[in-house]
């Protein structure tokens, strides 16, 4: 059995002059995770993350870390779901930071080639 737990944070908005525009998070990131417009934090007892929304319109990047912070044989991830115009979706993951101490970082971009330019993005830090 996996046992998955997310924590989230949302960053909406438009693109408006190949900006991101955020709105308020939602009321489920008041719990490990916050993101502005050109960054996030997670913080959970079991693990980490930061990183910055670099770019704009089609060459928007969420690029940070994810870390393992507790010895408990799971490991940790971010997931990053961009969504766009016209009900566009596209989630990525990055690497899973595993044991207790890695730090992984990584780099990633909405849409799968070509890339399109995000309207908001979700971030969640799980263990898996």
């Amino acid at each position: 059995m996996i046992f998955r737990r997310t924590v989230y944070a949302a960053v909406g908005g438009l693109i408006a002059a190949g900006t991101l525009t955020a709105t308020a998070p939602t009321a489920s990131a008041a719990t490990g995770c916050e993101a502005t417009t050109k960054s996030w934090t997670c913080s959970v007892s079991w693990g980490s993350s930061k990183g910055d929304f670099t770019g704009s319109g089609s060459s928007t990047h969420a690029k940070g870390w994810v870390k393992d912070d507790d010895d408990d044989g799971d490991c940790v991830q971010i997931v990053i779901t961009w969504y766009g115009s016209g009900g566009k979706k596209d989630t990525d993951y990055s690497p899973q930071a595993c044991p207790q101490g890695n730090k992984d970082t990584f780099d990633k971009m909405p849409g799968d080639s070509p890339y399109w330019s995000p309207s908001a993005v979700k971030i969640a830090i799980q263990k898996v």
